[in-house]
């Protein structure tokens, strides 16, 4: 071949090489541009840009965490506060802080680092007093669609001050409004398009700054701040918006002091909208949707306010004659912002019915097949008639007939499939029959989902008339309202005419109260039993359907049927008249009706139910003659109580000092038991449906309950907070199971006894129990027996030898056990967990150790998933394994580090034990409780994966609308840094290096967020 040849054949080889190079690069693009199938299957997605969102709502604190849900989009920035004196004023929380970082607005405070906000896929969690404290009410307002370029509107971000006069902050458009917030301890402030250049308002009672040192101008494609928001190597955050017809206004105005005065050309009805009063000091004050009308807040710790912002208009605001919106001769200053959608609602309520024979102990009504939303109870005796919703905080009961404040150890739980009754009176009289009705799939402004015919909610009362209390998703047909403080419950219905409502009590029809049902909601009066100022109220209510239906009928005097459209299960009627409403179950016999009253049982007033209605006698509750003097509200139960079916499941996670959720266990867990892999607080704890709402009990030590909502139960899983439980990085292991059944079918009870200061105490569990343990609520130690020891026995968790005088547990009889008098102290409360052998589920044993290493205990007979050994004879602590043990590496209960020669390996037909004397203490007896049942974890899908770059600024970034929740992220830089790496289960701000020997550090990945990350200033990923 000539030289020119193959020079001809080489160039034709180069340009065919460069042809597939330039189409392999146009097929990666097409790919990342056009979502074609080939990115679906490589599991690439485009960055889209960011869709500007908001939403409004409230939610009541549960003192432990709350989840709010439904907003529709992932949030980007959330801003919340109280109704009253709640912590420290409005908090805020953006995806361009660390992750458990909040900020104050309206005091100069420094961040608070315990994750009281942690924003989620789809709302956000709040936890701690600043966010949740219990049965405080609050409003939020959230904010997504962060894009910081010509097209966005809003533009999340942080930025370090360099010490400089002045300092410019990219937003990649024109800004009308600009909020920043330092880290520490130094007042938030804001400047709009409306002010002059160097203007600065605060939220906080504090006039205007005109000198500069905040802002200075508002620029082309950012803003620029002054010295005292550019302080040398000061982190602040900021959150600008862009003016956008119908969604985004600012403005200005003077006051003048009128009343009910009109703010117009806002362009649209605001959705929240907050005014700030620039001559006077005088705190910042917001309305929003759930502020229903005049009741402003302030960003300070301070309570709500009337006549300041009265209502939100089509085109702007109302404001009052309060100087912090209309002081005579002030300028004002607001940003109002529009686009939340109202909620909506599918399908129907779900509701069951039963009775139960009080005991005096707590109780566990379980099975229910749904979350209960709505519990009532009425005994067959003279005590009232009670409720209690599932957004009530804590252990909260609520009268309906009785002009009484609401009282603890009622309806003390409801839990994801059922509830708990406390040993109240009023619903656990020893000896007394109980007749109760639960309902769920609720809409609530939690989760802002549920039924289209059933509602709970509460509201901040604010003492005005005609107040309407709006965005419920359909039009009720039964509206039940109780304040927590003295005021008799009342309820109106679709059949009241004028402004009319019913009483529970003895007491005629009123008005000024629940005046109207409206399309969306209801309108208030100035009674106290529905709108007395800085009081909470509870509602309920129903729309008519396929399972209920209110109705009027004239009383005869003669006995007769009522006609409905449905088969009743219970039905309340109340006359016109001062005459007690009564209420009947499916349940209730003969003709016998229940007062809501304490009074005695009514006879021949509401006799029985028939295919299509029910039937009334002469009781004059019922049937006294005249026309349309009776109302009525009728429910037919939608299912009825499931059995339990017991399950188990183990796993681990890895704390982030916040607030996290463990999901996919496949059932609704009873029980929980969590330990930390090393010392992380006061070792195991538990947490059963028996337990009060917040209470979390300790197995490993001496300690009394913690009411602080460590660990809350969910339908799918639980969720977990605070110290001992989510300490950051460290790793914990848990064991849950389901199915408690206290009853002669069941394998599992959970439950809950008071002592009765006597030698012995029988405590029923319907079966047999093989293995029993029992912790008081107070600082004492938990003990447990098993079936494989000698009666009078008992064993500690904790670095103890047994116990063989009977002061713990003296026998395991045929449907229950029996305590000594230690585990029953006069009025002490205790918890307990039992379990019968099941084959393949559950198994007790003993074994005498030995010196011998990796020595197999067989007979169990299956290969356990959880399982915990204690040495009877020394003073040593139990161990246990599970399956995310991996082999040997067993833990305590008590506060102490996981420990290797003790369980050494979870086996087919047992377990293996090393040398250690934990589990294998020469010549001593060793007793042992194993666990089986956990299904295998399953997957599906594939991967989803972006890319992209950047250029370093030195400034913290934030990459948001990666279009799904990222779980592990990836940077390197052009230079000579390392690659490093985060994941989702990081905790905190900490970052891995892939390729150098260095421990993970801080700045770098700061946090992996709902649809976003951000990069700190560490130069390792961000070199300017």
């Amino acid at each position: 071949m000539s030289s020119v040849h193959k020079l001809s054949h080489i160039f034709q080889h180069l340009i065919r090489r460069r042809f597939v190079f330039l189409l392999v690069a146009l097929l990666l693009v097409l790919i990342v541009v056009f979502h074609n199938p080939i990115a679906q299957f490589l599991g690439i997605t485009r960055v889209e840009a960011a869709a500007y969102q908001m939403q409004t709502g409230y939610y009541v604190g549960s003192g432990a965490s709350n989840e709010i849900s439904g907003l529709g989009f992932t949030p980007e920035v959330v801003i919340l506060k109280a109704d009253t004196v709640g912590g420290t004023g409005a908090i805020m929380k953006t995806t361009g802080m660390p992750k458990n970082n909040v900020a104050y607005l309206g005091v100069a405070t420094a961040d608070n680092t315990t994750a009281q906000i942690q924003l989620t896929p789809n709302g956000f969690i709040v936890t701690g007093t600043l966010s949740d404290t219990i049965n405080n009410s609050y409003t939020w307002v959230a904010f997504s669609g962060s894009d910081c370029s010509t097209d966005g509107r809003l533009c999340v971000g942080s930025y370090t001050g360099d010490g400089i006069a002045t300092k410019a902050i990219a937003t990649g458009f024109d800004p009308d409004l600009v909020v920043v917030k330092q880290s520490t301890a130094v007042l938030a402030n804001w400047r709009s398009s409306a002010m002059p250049n160097n203007y600065a308002q605060f939220f906080s009672a504090t006039l205007e700054d005109t000198s500069g040192v905040y802002f200075t101008t508002l620029d082309a494609t950012g803003f620029t701040v002054g010295a005292t928001n550019n302080a040398s190597g000061g982190t602040y955050y900021f959150v600008a918006f862009k003016e956008v017809a119908g969604v985004i206004d600012v403005g200005t105005y003077t006051g003048n002091t009128s009343d009910n005065r009109s703010i117009p050309d806002v362009g649209f009805r605001p959705d929240w909208l907050f005014t700030k009063n620039a001559s006077v000091a005088v705190g910042a004050v917001y309305s929003l949707n759930e502020s229903y009308g005049d009741n402003s807040s302030y960003f300070t710790d301070t309570a709500n306010l009337v006549n300041a912002v009265q209502a939100l208009e089509a085109d702007g605001f109302q404001v009052g004659t309060s100087n912090t919106a209309n002081g005579n001769t002030n300028t004002h200053y607001y940003a109002a912002f529009g686009g939340a959608i109202d909620p909506t609602a599918q399908g129907t309520f779900t509701a069951v019915s039963g009775t139960y024979v009080g005991d005096g102990n707590a109780r566990v009504i379980s099975n229910l097949g749904f979350e209960p939303d709505l519990v009532i109870v009425k005994a067959s005796s003279t005590q009232q008639a009670v409720f209690s919703t599932s957004i009530m905080g804590g252990d909260s009961t609520a009268y309906l007939g009785s002009a009484t404040a609401n009282f603890a150890g009622g309806i003390t739980t409801l839990s994801p499939n059922g509830f708990t009754i406390g040993n109240h009176a009023t619903v656990n009289t020893n000896g007394v029959e109980y007749v109760w009705t639960a309902y769920g799939n609720a809409w609530n402004p939690e989760t802002n989902t549920g039924s289209q015919d059933f509602v709970i909610g509460a509201y901040y009362g604010n003492g005005l008339d005609n107040r309407n209390i709006t965005r419920l998703p359909f039009r009720p047909d039964l509206l039940t309202v109780k304040r927590s403080g003295a005021t008799q419950g009342v309820w109106r219905s679709s059949e009241h005419v004028g402004d009319v409502s019913s009483y529970f009590h003895a007491l005629a029809d009123g008005a000024n109260q629940v005046q109207i049902l409206t399309d969306d909601g209801f309108q208030l009066g100035t009674l106290a039993n529905v709108n007395a100022a800085a009081n909470l109220y509870w509602y309920f209510g129903f729309a008519t359907g396929t399972s209920f239906a209110v109705g009027t009928y004239s009383g005869t005097g003669v006995a007769h049927n009522i006609g409905t459209s449905f088969e009743p299960d219970h039905v309340w009627v109340k006359q016109t008249g001062a005459i007690q409403g009564v209420l009947r179950t499916a349940s209730t016999t003969g003709s016998t009706s229940f007062p809501f009253l304490n009074t005695a049982l009514v006879q021949n007033a509401l006799t029985g139910f028939y295919a299509n209605g029910f039937s009334v006698g002469t009781g004059a509750e019922a049937n006294t003659l005249g026309a349309n003097n009776y109302r009525y509200a009728i429910w037919a139960d939608t299912t009825s109580l499931g059995t339990a079916t017991y399950e188990t499941q183990t796993g681990y996670y890895v704390g982030d000092g916040g607030v996290k959720n463990i999901s996919g266990l496949g059932f609704t867990p009873d029980m929980v038991i969590i330990k930390a892999n090393t010392t992380a607080g006061t070792g195991a704890v538990w947490k059963t449906v028996a337990m009060p709402q917040n209470n979390t009990a300790y197995l490993g030590s001496a300690t009394a309950d913690s009411a602080a909502g460590l660990i809350v139960l969910t339908s799918d899983g639980f969720r977990v907070v605070g110290t001992g439980v989510n300490d950051i990085n460290n790793r914990f292991t848990w064991v849950a199971f389901s199915g408690s059944e206290c009853s002669s079918s069941g394998i599992f009870c959970v439950g809950r006894y008071t002592g009765d200061g006597v030698a012995t105490k029988a405590v029923t569990t319907g079966f047999q129990p093989d293995l029993v343990w029992v912790k008081q609520s107070t600082a004492v130690v938990p003990t447990w027996r098993s079936s494989s020891m000698p009666l009078n026995y008992a064993q500690y968790f904790s670095a103890t030898a047994q116990n063989t005088t009977g002061t713990f547990f003296t026998t395991l009889g045929a449907t229950g056990f029996t305590v000594g008098a230690t585990h029953n102290v006069n009025a002490g409360v205790y918890y307990y967990a039992t379990f019968k052998e099941s084959v393949g589920a559950v198994d007790v044993g003993t074994y005498t150790g030995n010196p011998s290493d990796n020595r197999s205990i067989p007979g169990v007979g299956f290969r356990p998933d959880w399982l915990f050994t204690k040495n009877a004879n020394v003073a040593v602590g139990a161990v246990y394994s599970l399956n995310e043990s991996y082999g040997d590496s067993a833990s305590y209960f008590a506060d102490t580090a996981n420990l290797v020669n003790a369980v050494q390996a979870l086996e087919a037909d047992g377990f293996q034990v090393g040398t250690s004397n934990t589990a294998n203490g020469n010549t001593n007896t060793h007793y042992y409780a194993a666990f089986g049942g956990a299904t295998a974890p399953v997957a599906n899908g594939t991967y989803q994966m972006n890319s992209g770059s950047y250029v370093g600024t030195g400034n913290a970034l934030v990459f948001s609308d990666l279009g799904f929740e990222p779980d592990l992220i990836i940077v390197k830089g052009d230079t000579t840094q390392a690659g490093v790496f985060s994941t989702r289960i990081m905790g905190g701000n900490s970052t891995a290096y892939l390729d150098s020997p260095n421990i993970n550090f801080a700045g770098g990945i700061t946090s992996l967020q709902s649809e976003s990350f951000s990069i700190g200033t560490d130069a390792t990923v961000n070199t300017s």
